[in-house]
Formats: structure tokens, sequence, C-alpha cells
């Protein structure tokens, strides 16, 4: 184990928090079963395929209910939703909003593994307070070392929604869904604590930050190990981290993201986003 990696149990857990608060991040190894992880994963796959099937385009970035499987009265989320090609051609073209706004009607595979695997009840000690996830701000990823690579640039989470500090109070909980950062890409994490916004690539609707700050980074001092399946990722909101991306990468990388805010202080961003949300 190294300064940034521990294995989550009771008697780590002071230090995994004051890890946190310290560095921003830490990277908790074994946390959910692999079995557990594979069965997400294998559903994650068969839901690209029935959605690309259906919408006859490629999806790389889905709503987190993409990654749950088969259960009674559950057979997929496009089944389940109705969803018709109409969703994505017609209307608003918005056909995500649907997932977003009913949560409570889903599995949620990945957010009950990490309830019961400790990692719900870590982010609400690390708040010491009842924590919010807003549904829409949840993904599961399939990326392709062909992404458009200005698209993997380093970032901070949200700062497309607003770049005041007061809005990047939560965490961000990264869970990779096979073994990672090999041949396929990996997460990067700069090892230094920030407590501002960087100024953001506007030409990238304000989704990376500028090549000016980018460039100020030391390129020596990004975090970007192997990870296992079965690993977990916590990053405080305004920790600098990207996609590891290298020239002997072939395979695509998929992973969950989540991000949880404390019930007493959720910001009003959050607040007005039109979806439903889950309080633990």
């Amino acid at each position: 184990m190294n300064s940034y990696k521990f294995e989550l149990n009771p008697l780590n857990k002071s230090k995994i928090l004051k890890s946190l608060l310290k560095n921003g991040f830490v990277h908790l190894s074994n946390v959910i079963p692999k079995d557990k992880v594979k069965q997400i994963d294998t559903s994650f796959l068969k839901n690209v395929k029935i959605v690309e099937g259906l919408l006859e385009t490629p999806m790389n970035i889905l709503p987190i209910c993409f990654a749950d499987g088969k259960q009674e009265g559950f057979e997929d989320p496009v089944s389940y939703s109705g969803m018709k090609r109409s969703w994505y051609y017609e209307g608003d073209r918005q056909f995500k909003s649907w997932f977003w706004k009913n949560p409570e009607k889903l599995p949620n595979d990945v957010i009950s593994a990490l309830e019961r695997h400790g990692i719900v009840s870590l982010v609400k000690d690390y708040f010491n307070d009842s924590v919010v996830t807003s549904y829409s701000l949840n993904t599961v990823r399939n990326l392709s070392v062909k992404s458009n690579p200005d698209y993997l640039k380093v970032h901070q989470d949200m700062t497309h929604f607003t770049s005041d500090p007061k809005d990047h109070k939560f965490l961000t909980v990264w869970i990779p869904l096979h073994d990672c950062g090999d041949d396929s890409p990996g997460l990067k994490i700069y090892k230094k604590r920030f407590e501002s916004v960087f100024e953001t690539n506007r030409e990238l609707a304000n989704r990376c930050m500028s090549d000016e700050e980018i460039e100020s980074l030391d390129n020596e001092n990004f975090y970007c190990p192997n990870y296992e399946a079965g690993d977990v990722v916590i990053f405080l909101s305004m920790v600098v981290h990207g996609t590891h991306l290298t020239s002997n990468m072939k395979y695509n990388r998929r992973s969950a993201d989540m991000r949880f805010f404390p019930k007493s202080n959720l910001p009003k961003l959050v607040e007005n986003l039109d979806d439903g949300k889950l309080t633990y």
C-alpha cells in the first residue's frame, strides 16, 4: 500500500478520512467483491448493446442505471422505461431525462453495492451529515482509446455548471468495472489539494481546464496506478483529475462515477436540477 491506497476496514477508517482531507483523494482496494463488479460490468455491456441497437448510434456515457442487471420486475433499462427512438430523435431529444427523474423506480445496482460495502457510510462520516446524490450527475462510461483527446484532458468536476467554490463541496466516487490502467485507460489524479476552481477551456464547453492551467502542472505529480475490479476511488470536487491514456493501451475502459453532497449544505444548482434525488 502507498500513502494514498488503503483497505477499507474499521482499523483504517480514521486514516482514510485524514488522507482524504489532507490529499483530496483516497484509493480503496478490494471494496466491492469482484464477482459483483463483474456482474455489473456484464449488465452494462448488455444494456449498451440494447440502447445502441435501438438508436443505431454509439453510446459512451449513460445514466448509471444502465449498469443495472436483470431481476424480478426488471429486464433492462430500455424495456422497463418503455424507451422509444423518438426519445433521442424527436422533441427535446434528451432521452436520458426519464432515467434521471425516476431513480426510486430502478434497481440501482451500483449505488446498492456502494452502500452495502461501506462507501456510503464513509462518505457520510466525511461530511458528518446525511448525503444526497443527484441522479443526473451519476454516470456509467464506456471510454474508447480513440476518444477525442480534448475531452480526456484534466479537469475539476462540475465546472461546466459553476465556477463558484461554494458549489464545489461534494465528493466524487469512481468505480472501475474491470482491471484498468495497463492495457486500458486508467484514472490520473493530481497529488495536490486545491481550494479554488481553475480557468476552463470555453471552446470545450468549460469541461476541461485551460491549456495554460494544464501546462502549469507537474506531469510527474500525478497518481496513476493500475486499478483492479473492486477498487473504489473517492476524491474532493476540486481535485484535478483526468483519463490516463498511453499509446500502448488498446481496450476500452468501463467505469461508473457518482457524486455525493452533504444534505445540510446542498448547493442551489443541485436543488434546481430537474432530476430525482436519493438521500442516505
